[in-house]
């Protein structure tokens, strides 16, 4: 089960001031919005402990188009896990494209084919302004994915509590802070494995009042599902969320960082290690160097030019990172697919361990599915058993 998105929160001062506010989201042609939680859920099955689950979830969203007072939002949502147990990278999962409708007040109007995002119409915001201790109820959606069968999918409408708990400064930043409360029950219609669903949510949001956007937020969660076979699905678990505004790299600093990029990696045209500028960011293709035939451990001779990404990387905190695994044609489907993963994971551990943050990279394994060259020749499967590294510029 995924959890979005409302949106960390290390308060460092702490002050209420006494004065209405009026909230509403600024639907502005061009805003662009880059959203990440940090999940980590526990998993009961019939009461008993069944695994857990560290989750992230990101999501880049334009504003574009305003009419009638409502905003256009289209984007992609992209689901990661990772292995709560370890420090190591996540691994993309899943990609959803989304757009919807959303008012100044926060209402939102989905199409039924979008699952993206899970949590809608929350917050919402009164019309009037508000002072400290104003409290006030609107309804919102809760979309979950069937527990047998992922494809069902259960739309469950929420009645949602708010208060507004005054203003707080944070590192010099004013923000207003908000308790939102719902419990819920829901008996799914027509749905073949869910005979009901409960629940409750409790957060704290912060907004960000300078610029009328959500910041951040804490999130405490526990949802059960009862199925018609009689078994119970407990999910319970707390979510981290943050909100930027996204900059996209401008051409001149792009061209900047590929040629220090090319610099430090001693990246020569033509040779094993190639860089290329495209629409969305920046590819450093890494090609087959960093590994024997079949194996996915690094050679030792080739961790400097991993070492000399590391660094630029670093200097870059706000540029996220997606690793992917290419292998020629050669061998099943299942061991390409294996192997692709292991050699991206790799890579993405190495740069991790090499200080750059984990929230950064994720990872992907793609079998065969994307040759770049024909794979009916030696050459041309060489040249498809690579690892890229995308630098994500523009999102």
């Amino acid at each position: 089960m995924k959890k979005l998105f409302l949106f960390i929160s290390v308060i460092l001062i702490s002050y209420n001031f006494i004065y209405s506010l009026k909230l509403e989201f600024k639907n502005e042609v061009g805003r662009k919005y880059r959203f990440k939680n940090w999940n980590k859920q526990e998993i009961f099955r019939n009461g008993v402990f069944y695994r857990r689950i560290e989750s992230l979830n990101k999501a880049t969203i334009e504003i574009t188009a305003v009419t009638n007072d409502y905003g256009f939002y289209q984007g992609k949502y992209y689901y990661y896990e990772k292995n709560p147990q370890i420090n190591e990278p996540f691994q993309l999962k899943t990609i959803y494209e989304s757009s919807f409708l959303k008012d100044k007040h926060g209402r939102m109007k989905v199409s039924p084919d979008i699952l993206m995002p899970t949590l809608r119409s929350v917050p919402t915001f009164p019309p009037d302004d508000i002072s400290p201790g104003f409290s006030w109820k609107a309804p919102g959606e809760e979309i979950h994915e069937g527990i047998l069968v992922r494809e069902n999918i259960i739309i469950t409408p929420i009645n949602v509590s708010y208060v507004y708990l005054g203003n707080e400064v944070i590192e010099g930043k004013e923000y207003a802070k908000i308790l939102i409360n719902y419990h819920l029950i829901d008996y799914p219609k027509n749905d073949p494995d869910i005979v009901s669903f409960t629940g409750f949510s409790h957060s704290i949001y912060y907004w960000d009042i300078s610029n009328s956007s959500p910041a951040f937020y804490n999130e405490e969660y526990s949802f059960m599902f009862t199925i018609r076979n009689g078994e119970t699905v407990l999910y319970r678990g707390t979510t981290e969320g943050k909100m930027d505004e996204v900059i996209d790299l401008i051409p001149e600093k792009k061209e900047e960082l590929i040629a220090e990029i090319s610099n430090k990696m001693d990246i020569t045209t033509g040779k094993d290690v190639s860089i290329s500028n495209v629409i969305d960011g920046i590819i450093v293709n890494l090609g087959n160097i960093l590994f024997d035939f079949n194996k996915y451990n690094l050679k030792k001779e080739y961790e400097k030019k991993l070492d000399a990404l590391a660094e630029v990387l670093r200097n870059y905190p706000s540029i996220d990172i997606i690793i992917s695994g290419h292998t020629d044609n050669i061998g099943t489907e299942k061991y390409n697919q294996a192997l692709s993963e292991n050699r991206a994971k790799t890579v993405a551990e190495y740069l991790m361990k090499k200080g750059v943050a984990q929230s950064r990279i994720s990872y992907i394994g793609f079998g065969s599915r994307f040759p770049v060259a024909d794979n009916s020749t030696e050459e041309g499967r060489q040249k498809n058993r690579r690892v890229e590294v995308k630098l994500i510029t523009k999102e």
